[in-house]
């Protein structure tokens, strides 16, 4: 590696700004000692893909952010107990709720 300083999750603000470009914005999940995964935001399509997905298997569902949004990091994360139950709460905040006004006239 270069001389560049490491950032966040093991990357240089080049590589961050690099995935960024490609992807949009970012979401980091760390987990001491484990790794770093880099996650982007699901499209609709994955939405999609999650939602038939949840009534007959959440996990499978969860699986689906998690495959389609993984941008960088290990994953056979996925296959780890318990890396999977520290990764696949957070991968909800993926989407960002928005503050809706609903008037009727």
């Amino acid at each position: 590696m270069n001389n560049q300083e490491l950032i966040a999750g093991g990357l240089t603000q080049a590589e961050i700004d690099a995935l960024k470009k490609e992807h949009g914005e970012l979401t980091l999940v760390s987990i001491d000692g484990e790794g770093h995964w880099w996650f982007k935001k699901p499209n609709m399509a994955t939405l999609s893909a999650s939602a038939a997905m949840a009534e007959r298997d959440p996990m499978g569902s969860t699986l689906v952010y998690f495959t389609n949004c993984l941008v960088k990091g290990d994953p056979k994360a996925a296959e780890n107990v318990d890396l999977w139950l520290a990764i696949a709460p957070v991968l909800s905040s993926l989407i960002e709720e928005k503050k809706v006004e609903v008037k009727k006239f």
